[in-house]
């Protein structure tokens, strides 16, 4: 275990060997992968236009309710809707095959050109949507599974008179810890699923071979990550990785709970009346006054702006050393276990 660590922190030390290429490809196929699925949403996007112009809804309106969660009572324009942001997430989610084959070039110690890339491969992409669709596919009917389980022990419970007379003193007890757990093997289910599909595509930005069926990359994956002790492998690999982000983290919440509370106070003591003061909470204020009582105004904006400039500092620093340092850390352990094993 230790020298499979120690392997995987090598090959993430490769990206840093190419500092600056790694960096540039970041930016190139992040901005890309907003291009590419912003293009593909166009249809749909001019659809849920068109819909919106046929009812009568105001299109302002329409899209604070989508942004807002906020279900609108036309059939049409939720169908447009949900179809948009299912295209629009697996579009750039394709970003992810490119940063793939960019990490097996640096792991097979090759700095390929920036385009050298599968950008444009056509055989690739429809692959990938293929694989996309089937693997949605495979988690909606996992999900529908226990949806039906849900179902099945609320009608258990509540749906008739006869076992709700019998255990009608600790139903409630009964029904929440079943639920828990439920919703538990339902969790657990749902991520190792996904971990048991999504090497499918790490096969896909590996393999140059165009005439496998997409199918069979995910038979493939599944057949790569069978047995607990990889999987315990990689959780444990991914709980070290995160140690990483620790500090950043505590950082970026440190500042922006301070920013909330400059924000909090000015709002209180500036810009509200009588009626809208009583609705903060005093102890809360009592803390805020303490703090800031003696910063007039403008020291106040000028400290906020601070705050405000050290989180985009810090997430400039992230975006630079660790922004998809993850996607090398699962490609190693693709190379070094997953493959390593099938041989």
């Amino acid at each position: 275990m230790f020298n499979y660590i120690k392997n995987t922190f090598l090959d993430i030390f490769v990206l840093y060997k190419n500092f600056f290429h790694w960096n540039l490809n970041k930016i190139i196929i992040y901005i890309w992968s907003f291009i590419f699925a912003f293009l593909l949403s166009l249809p749909f996007l001019g659809l849920l236009f068109l819909f919106s112009y046929l009812f009568w809804v105001d299109i302002a309106w329409l899209f604070n309710s989508l942004i807002n969660n906020q279900v609108t009572t036309n059939l049409y324009i939720n169908i447009s809707f949900y179809i948009i942001t299912i295209i629009f997430f697996i579009s750039n989610f394709y970003k992810y095959i490119l940063l793939n084959k960019l990490n097996f070039d640096y792991l097979k110690w090759q700095k390929s050109k920036i385009l050298d890339n599968y950008f444009f491969d056509l055989i690739k992409i429809k692959k990938y949507f293929v694989i996309s669709l089937i693997n949605l596919f495979f988690l909606l009917l996992l999900s529908l599974i226990f949806f039906l389980i849900f179902v099945i022990i609320f009608f258990v419970f509540w749906g008739s008179e006869w076992i709700q007379s019998i255990i009608s003193t600790w139903n409630n007890n009964i029904f929440s810890i079943i639920s828990l757990i439920v919703s538990i093997i339902f969790v657990i289910s749902f991520l190792y699923l996904i971990y048991r599909l999504v090497f499918s595509y790490y096969i896909l930005s590996d393999n140059k071979n165009s005439e496998i069926k997409p199918f069979e990359y995910i038979k493939k994956s599944f057949k790569m990550t069978k047995w607990f002790k990889k999987v315990s492998k990689l959780v444990s690999l991914i709980i070290i990785f995160w140690i990483f982000f620790i500090p950043s983290y505590i950082a970026i919440t440190f500042y922006d709970n301070n920013m909330i509370n400059v924000s909090n106070y000015v709002t209180y003591k500036y810009w509200s009346n009588e009626e809208q003061k009583d609705s903060f909470n005093k102890t809360y204020v009592q803390s805020l006054e303490y703090e800031f009582t003696s910063l007039t105004l403008d020291e106040l904006n000028s400290l906020f702006n601070r705050y405000w400039n050290y989180i985009i500092l810090i997430n400039i620093f992230n975006f630079i050393l660790f922004f998809w340092m993850f996607p090398m850390l699962t490609t190693s352990f693709y190379k070094r276990v997953l493959l390593d094993d099938n041989k």
